[in-house]
């Protein structure tokens, strides 16, 4: 069964936690993928443990970049620290490191902040797979106004 939710994290107090217990109760074998990013900062011990024990086979970790100053004007959504935090829980839970990967975003206007490079040798040191995941520009927002240079008229 694959969640195709980046939000699966969100409120999992309330949400996923119980919905896994859930399934350990009730001992259902099933095999759990998370093909969108997951946000490494909401990864504690008990949700790594109980995504480990329910069948979760892969995580696809959101990061985009090590670069700090990249990482804080994006709107700081995962820091370095927080990646390195979560691959050390899902591994002490059971997690098959080579289930574990990172997103990076390539091909962004200003990817040279972005020292993608750097971050594949982060994840690496980690002993994470990197995925590398084109940048998509959204009209209307800051990122898609600045490619409008590369649009022909």
């Amino acid at each position: 069964m694959a969640f195709y939710d980046d939000a699966l994290l969100y409120r999992p107090e309330q949400i996923l936690k119980p919905f896994l217990k859930e399934i350990l109760r009730r001992n259902i074998e099933v095999n759990f993928h998370t093909p969108n990013a997951l946000n490494a900062r909401f990864i504690d011990r008990e949700l790594a443990r109980l995504m480990v024990a329910t069948g979760f086979k892969n995580f696809y970790l959101g990061f985009e970049s090590s670069a700090y100053a990249w990482q804080k004007k994006t709107g700081g959504k995962v820091y370095s620290n927080e990646l390195a935090r979560a691959v050390e829980i899902l591994m002490s839970a059971g997690a098959n490191r080579s289930g574990l990967h990172a997103y990076l975003i390539i091909g962004h206007p200003n990817d040279e902040e972005q020292a993608v490079e750097d971050s594949i040798h982060m994840a690496h040191r980690l002993g994470i797979r990197v995925m590398l995941s084109e940048f998509s520009p959204i009209p209307g927002t800051p990122d898609g106004e600045q490619c409008r240079r590369w649009i022909s008229p």
